[in-house]
């Protein structure tokens, strides 16, 4: 961890890092996301590829021929988007950090009445973040 510099008065509340199930989680979510449409643009892909190493005519030889150039093709670029997203998913991992220095909880007359509260949580970059929570 490196060496955080706090505000005179500011002391450190949390420090959270991402759980190792982050890697798979943003694996998975990005290859279910990104593998419908690289099947799209497989269809270019297989077609340029398939008339690019002089492929029969679909008219003479069906589209038997063609449907294996696709399949073929989206096996190796499924391989390669999911291996890319793995490693992407590994820097992620070591880059995400959080660090919360200040937190306020504020309740003005009507939200006492109602049960309610809002948290204004003070992030190490400064930035505030705001949230509500329910109940006593």
């Amino acid at each position: 961890m490196s060496e955080l510099h706090l505000l005179e008065g500011e002391r450190l509340i949390i420090d959270v890092s991402p759980t190792p199930n982050f890697r798979r989680y943003v694996t998975v979510k990005a290859a279910l996301a990104g593998l419908p449409f690289l099947a799209m643009v497989n269809v270019m892909v297989a077609m340029s590829f398939y008339v690019g190493t002089g492929g029969a005519p679909v008219t003479k030889v069906g589209v038997g021929p063609l449907l294996a150039t696709y399949a073929f093709l989206y096996f190796i670029l499924a391989a390669i988007v999911i291996a890319s997203t793995f490693t992407l998913a590994n820097l992620m991992y070591k880059k995400y950090h959080y660090w919360a220095s200040d937190v306020a909880v504020t309740r003005t007359f009507l939200e006492t009445i109602c049960g309610v509260g809002g948290v204004v949580v003070r992030e190490m970059t400064g930035e505030l973040k705001f949230g509500y929570w329910y109940g006593e």
